[in-house]
C-alpha cells in the first residue's frame, strides 16, 4: 500500500502518544505539519467539543507556521526514516499533523495525460455517486461512499475522486479554485460531497475545462496515495449530531501533500538503504504500541460524571 495519511482522533483530543514495544530500531511514523484551518465539517464539529481558547491557539500557531514556511522542514518534506533505540515514544498535536504508517512503497506519480485518460472513469464514478449515494444519506451509504475508488485507465492502481479533485485544487489558477471561491468554500472543504458536486458542476459536461485544469496542475509535482485522508476518525457521535449530518467520519484532502516529496522515497541513498534494511528486519515483527490520547472534556459533561470523577 502507499502511505495513507490521516488523523487519529475524534475531534476533542489534544495530544496523541504512541509508546512502542520495540527492542530494535523501527521505521518512523511518516508525518508533515498541517497549517490549514479545518474544513467546514471538522470546524463545526470542533466548535461543539473544544474550548474557544484552544481553537484560537491552534489558529495562531497555524498562522505562525504559514508565515515561516521556508524554515519548517516538515512543511517542505514528509518526515520519516528510522527511529533508533528501544521502547520509542512519539507524541503530536493531532490537529496540526497529518501522519501515516511508514512504508517503503511510493505514491503514484500522476500527470495531466493520466487524468485525461481517466476522464470517462472519473465522470462515471461522480455520476454514480451523484445519482445513487447523494440522495440517500444513510450512514451505511456514507461509509461506503467515502471509500469508493475506481481503477485508473491503463494503470494498476485505484483513484479516489476526493483525492483527485483535492489535488487539482492545489493549483490556484484552476477553474475549480474559482468555483470553490464563488461557492464560499476552501480547498480543505473538499470532502466526498463537495468533490462530487464540483465535478458535476464543472467537469461532467465540460471536458475542455477539465483538460485545462489538469494541464495547469501538471506544472508542479503530482503524487497520489489512491485513497482518502481521514481528518476525524470514526466517531458515532457524528452521525447522532443533527448539526453535523450523517457522516461518521470526516475526510479532507491534505492541502499540498501531492506536491511535496517523502523522505522515505526522496532521501539520500544511504537514508533509503537504512530504511529498507530496517523494514526488512521488521517484516515479521508486529508493529505494537500503546496509544493514549489527551482529551478536553467539560467538567460538567456526562462522560466525566459517568466515569466517576469528582469535579471540585
Amino acid at each position: 500500500m502507499t502511505p495513507q495519511f490521516h488523523k487519529d482522533t475524534g475531534g476533542n483530543n489534544i495530544f496523541v502518544n504512541l509508546v512502542f514495544d520495540n527492542a530494535n530500531p523501527i521505521e518512523a511514523t511518516e508525518w508533515f505539519v498541517d497549517v490549514e484551518e479545518p474544513g467546514g465539517l471538522r470546524a463545526k464539529w470542533q466548535e461543539r467539543l473544544l474550548p474557544a481558547e484552544h481553537r484560537k491557539e491552534l489558529a495562531d500557531l497555524r498562522e505562525y507556521l504559514r508565515l515561516h514556511r521556508d524554515e519548517q522542514r516538515s512543511l517542505l518534506e514528509v518526515q520519516g526514516g528510522v527511529l533508533e533505540g528501544r521502547h520509542i515514544c512519539v507524541s503530536w498535536v493531532d490537529d496540526l499533523v497529518w501522519h501515516a504508517t511508514p512504508t517503503v512503497n511510493q505514491r503514484y506519480e500522476y500527470h495531466a495525460a493520466d487524468a485525461i485518460a481517466d476522464y470517462a472513469a472519473s465522470t462515471r464514478a461522480a455520476t454514480f455517486l451523484a445519482t445513487t449515494v447523494l440522495p440517500d444519506r444513510s450512514v451505511s451509504n456514507y461509509y461506503d461512499y467515502s471509500r469508493l475508488t475506481y481503477r485508473s485507465t491503463g494503470k494498476n492502481y485505484d483513484i479516489h475522486l476526493v483525492e483527485l479533485v483535492g489535488t487539482i485544487a492545489d493549483e490556484p489558477g484552476t477553474a475549480l479554485v474559482t468555483w470553490l471561491t464563488t461557492a464560499g468554500k476552501r480547498q480543505q472543504d473538499i470532502d466526498c460531497d463537495l468533490a462530487v458536486t464540483a465535478w458535476m458542476a464543472l467537469y461532467a459536461n465540460d471536458r475542455k475545462t477539465f483538460e485545462n485544469d489538469v494541464a495547469l496542475r501538471d506544472k508542479t509535482s503530482w503524487r497520489l496515495t489512491g485513497g482518502t485522508a481521514e481528518a476525524i476518525a470514526y466517531d458515532d457521535r457524528l452521525a447522532k449530531d443533527p448539526s453535523v449530518g450523517e457522516a461518521i467520519t470526516t475526510n479532507e484532502q491534505p492541502v499540498g501533500l501531492a506536491k511535496i516529496r517523502r523522505a522515505n522515497s526522496a532521501g539520500s541513498e544511504e537514508f533509503k538503504k537504512r530504511l529498507a534494511d530496517v523494514a526488512a528486519a521488521n517484516a515479521s515483527v508486529p508493529r505494537r504500541f500503546i496509544r493514549t490520547w489527551v482529551r478536553i472534556l467539560p467538567a460538567t459533561s456526562a462522560e466525566v460524571r459517568d466515569a466517576g470523577f469528582r469535579v471540585q
